[in-house]
């Protein structure tokens, strides 16, 4: 979340964009925040998609169960070798994400998601073995951003990090100096 928060900051017409479609959302619903009202929030869910590409929170950690010979190389990966698939690598790769750099949520429009091959987006992992809690997670993320901002303005301060330097020294994704932001209340 606080990932998302940070880009909301930086990209005003986004954070504006999520939160016009928030408080629409929320009018159709009669103010009633149920699932019904977190399905419609389909910006939003772009945004938290874009987040999880530019930021993944894990990466991918399997055992192999057989040999795998590796296409048109010279290399096998053995039977019961642990290895890495890092999901960071693989979206930030401009073949799959142009610009990967840039805070685009149109990345994850249904037609630009149906233009990438399966398994190019990897947040939560891919399979069999996908993360059971993701829905789960998405749904709290949309509660918890549509909540943050019908209520706040999120604004870089000046202890905000621009640009972002990551700890590469962390398992899990996370900002080298911390998370700094502004929560201007909206009259």
């Amino acid at each position: 979340m606080s990932f998302c928060l940070y880009q909301l900051a930086l990209n005003k017409n986004i954070q504006e964009h999520v939160r016009k479609e928030v408080f629409q959302v929320k009018k159709k619903n009669n103010g009633i925040l149920n699932y019904e009202f977190l399905g419609e929030l389909h910006y939003l869910e772009m945004v938290i998609h874009e987040t999880l590409r530019m930021y993944p929170p894990f990466e991918i950690l399997r055992n192999t169960t057989k040999s795998y010979q590796i296409p048109d190389e010279d290399f096998v990966i053995e039977k019961n070798t642990k290895i890495v698939i890092s999901a960071y690598c693989i979206h930030m790769d401009p073949k799959y994400y142009p610009d990967p750099m840039k805070f685009d949520p149109e990345r994850f429009s249904p037609e630009e998601k149906a233009k990438r091959p399966n398994s190019t987006f990897l947040p939560f992992g891919v399979g069999p073995r996908i993360c059971l809690g993701n829905r789960f997670a998405i749904m709290v993320l949309k509660v918890a951003i549509s909540q943050i901002l019908m209520r706040y303005e999120i604004l870089p301060c000046e202890k905000t990090p621009i640009p972002m330097k990551l700890d590469t020294r962390s398992f899990i994704m996370r900002s080298k100096n911390g998370m700094w932001l502004n929560f201007q209340p909206i009259e």
